[in-house]
């Protein structure tokens, strides 16, 4: 049977018993079978076995048969329903003996019995079992749903994740491109204001408005404050735009800390004197030489400086100090300002980017100061950070360590 129905050997096929027990098998099952059908499973409403032949009586058999007995049956006819899609079909079969005479070896002749007979199994049918040699179709259907139902959640994932980073991308194009905006107007005002006042101060020399050397005297020197301005401005712009194309270059080399910090508070000094601030300088004793671009430190330096002095609130006092701990150089600028929000600390070094309350009070900037401070210390292997509390004031500390980058 199994040569006929399975030739290609790709099954296993196993023969049970009705307690379970193994009755045959070509090859073991590997857990549960693909498909299961009953074997022997006949009742007298599906079979009849007739028989013809001398009739042996139990004393001769020395046993009890499972043979239903009846001498009398000429005709019997047995009917099966069926039900199906097209309704409940009868099918019907008719059983007939016919009684004859032959010569058997029991002396004289007897007449032959018609024996209806039924297999009777006390522990049910036997039952096939069949199952592909690759494996049981359940838990390959399993294995095959758990890989498709992994690579389906992770394509959503990626789809979901997709469109989230989608949206936040166009939210943080949007916010840049205002910051954008924001920055091409402040620099214009930042711009036009100096430009009128040397325009002005200009046009009045012109005129001969200023006849005296004192008045000549004061109009040159405003003429070169606001030029200063105007010198600052466009320096910070092309440093930052230097920095973030990659096409800056720092000049590396061995540099003494307190000239540095002196270079740049004495840089700092005509804004300090302007506004009467009063300021701290104060350099550890034994700090080791730094490698590092020494203008660029010094603007780094300059920025917070004029940051400070920007955002003070009329106070009059600076601190600028530069201390060795923990392996590291730090400059630090300290202030009794305004100080920053908790909101705006964690956005203050990100390009173009203005508190709204310093928008609100009209102070003037372009929002590209502390970034450019953040490029030049993390292209210096060091970092920035900021300690800071409303209405308390504000400090800067940039981080150099004493190792640094190969010039």
């Amino acid at each position: 049977l199994i040569r006929k129905h399975f030739p290609e050997g790709d099954f296993r096929v196993s023969v049970s018993g009705g307690k379970g027990e193994g009755v045959f098998a070509n090859s073991a099952l590997n857990g549960e079978p693909d498909a299961t059908a009953a074997m022997f499973d006949l009742t007298p409403d599906k079979m009849m076995f007739i028989r013809q032949g001398t009739l042996r009586s139990p004393k001769q058999a020395g046993q009890e048969r499972d043979f239903v007995i009846n001498q009398r049956i000429e005709s019997q006819t047995f009917t099966r329903s069926e039900t199906g899609p097209e309704g409940e079909k009868n099918q019907t079969f008719t059983v007939t003996s016919q009684p004859r005479h032959v010569d058997v070896a029991i002396k004289g002749p007897k007449p032959i019995t018609s024996v209806v007979g039924m297999k009777l199994e006390p522990d049910g049918p036997w039952t096939l079992g069949v199952q592909h040699v690759a494996g049981s179709i359940d838990a390959f259907s399993q294995n095959e749903f758990r890989k498709y139902f992994v690579i389906g959640l992770g394509i959503y994932v990626l789809l979901v994740g997709a469109i989230v980073a989608i949206v936040l991308s166009a939210m943080r194009s949007k916010r840049f491109a205002q910051r954008q905006i924001d920055f091409v107007s402040s620099v214009s005002h930042e711009f036009r204001t100096p430009l009128a006042v040397i325009y002005s101060a200009s046009e009045n020399l012109a005129d001969g408005i200023a006849n005296d050397s004192e008045q000549v005297a004061k109009y040159g020197s405003l003429i070169k404050g606001e030029g200063r301005k105007l010198s600052v401005m466009v320096e910070q712009i092309l440093q930052f735009a230097g920095a973030r194309s990659g096409k800056r270059k720092y000049n590396f080399a061995p540099a003494d800390v307190n000239e540095v910090v002196l270079a740049a508070v004495g840089a700092c000094g005509p804004i300090l004197e302007e506004k009467g601030i009063q300021i701290e300088a104060f350099v550890a004793d034994g700090l080791p030489k730094l490698n590092l671009d020494t203008e660029a430190i010094s603007a780094a330096l300059q920025n917070l400086i004029s940051n400070s002095v920007k955002y003070g609130n009329g106070s009059n006092w600076l601190r600028v100090a530069a201390e060795n701990s923990g392996g590291a150089v730090k400059f630090s600028v300290e202030d009794r300002g305004i100080g920053i929000g908790t909101d705006d600390m964690k956005h203050i070094f990100e390009p173009f980017y203005r508190a709204r309350g310093v928008v609100d009070a009209q102070i003037h900037g372009n929002g590209l100061g502390l970034a450019l401070v953040k490029e030049i210390a993390e292209a210096h292997g060091g970092k920035i950070r900021v300690d800071s509390k409303i209405g308390k004031g504000s400090k800067f500390t940039i981080e150099l360590p004493t190792a640094g980058p190969s010039a």
